[in-house]
């Protein structure tokens, strides 16, 4: 495929804007097989916009977003998970390969931690089939926080905050899967509906504009929405 053919679909992701409240912030011409239709998205389009909403238990949302924010997770206690998904860059910090301070550069980039709820299967092999079992790449990762599941759990129960806060959601407070669990839950609250191109998937032709029209017609003639067919 040409280089202004690539630069045209990978144009259709510039057009993801994050939306939710909770996050911070020339060349040669081209080919297709045929012309592409570039008119609105229709019901029948096989990948739709993002939910508007999703059902979530908001105590369990509260208590993963300070879970997400806070070092105590780190053996070293340098390090969050904002550390490598900051919410300004678009979920990820960026680098091919991240390396946090005195550990060894991890071996693959950091995907975005945006609608990762809606994913199929979680991580860059697809390796964990939920967002609680990926809890194990980040946490056991000597590359990233270095810690155990007891350590965490005991770190969090000698923490009067956190023991009170999971004890008023869970009747046997804090324990690995209570853990596992209210994480996951914060962090499928990040999702990034009304960004332009979910408007464009709901029917407003004007969300976006030509040159991200014709990226998304040629991301669906050259068979690309063949595998990636969204939520």
């Amino acid at each position: 495929m040409r280089a202004s053919t690539w630069l045209m679909v990978a144009s259709v992701a510039t057009a993801v804007a994050c939306a939710n409240g909770d996050i911070e912030q020339g060349g040669p011409s081209i080919r297709t097989a045929s012309a592409p239709h570039l008119g609105p998205a229709s019901v029948d389009d096989p990948i739709m916009p993002l939910p508007e909403k999703l059902t979530l238990d908001e105590r369990k949302v509260e208590l993963g977003s300070k879970l997400f924010r806070d070092p105590i997770l780190a053996r070293d206690k340098d390090a969050t998970c904002l550390t490598c998904h900051p919410f300004g860059r678009g979920g990820v910090d960026g680098a091919p390969k991240p390396q946090l301070p005195g550990k060894e550069a991890m071996t693959v980039n950091t995907p975005t931690i945006f609608n990762v709820g809606l994913n199929y299967r979680q991580h860059w092999n697809g390796r964990f089939e939920t967002l609680e079992a990926q809890l194990d790449a980040p946490i056991l990762n000597p590359r990233v926080m270095n810690m155990t599941y007891p350590e965490v759990v005991s770190r969090l129960s000698a923490s009067p905050e956190y023991a009170a806060r999971f004890l008023a959601i869970y009747p046997d407070g804090v324990t690995e899967k209570n853990f596992r669990e209210t994480l996951a839950e914060y962090e499928r609250s990040l999702i990034t509906p009304r960004s332009p191109f979910d408007r464009f998937l709901a029917g407003d032709p004007e969300a976006i504009d030509d040159r991200v029209r014709k990226g998304y017609a040629l991301f669906k003639s050259h068979g690309c929405i063949s595998c990636h067919q969204g939520v």
